[in-house]
């Protein structure tokens, strides 16, 4: 799939709510406990699983602190693009270097 976001072309393999990684790594969504993700209560998360020296390692990008994440997109710089469905915005997580 492709898709364009303010001009920045983005390259997507989807799995469900999944998306791979330029590096190999998988990165998905989880929306938090059926029924308890709310606007005044955001227990969504983003996770990565990597892989490094010692095999395959997952790690939370962000943790309980989102409502409803409810989709990935990774763009060809390795920024990872996150849609929160609850505050109808796209959170862009930018490589720190």
């Amino acid at each position: 799939h492709q898709c364009y976001l303010n001009t920045c072309k983005i390259e997507l393999i989807v799995f469900y709510f999944d998306i791979l990684g330029r590096d190999g790594s998988v990165i998905f969504t989880d929306s938090g406990p059926l029924g308890e993700t709310t606007l005044d209560q955001p227990n969504g998360s983003v996770y990565i699983i990597s892989r490094d020296e010692n095999g395959q390692m997952l790690k939370p990008l962000l943790h309980k602190c989102l409502a409803h994440p409810c989709g990935v997109a990774v763009a060809p710089n390795g920024d990872i693009f996150v849609a929160e469905m609850l505050k109808n915005r796209i959170l862009r997580l930018a490589k720190s270097n």
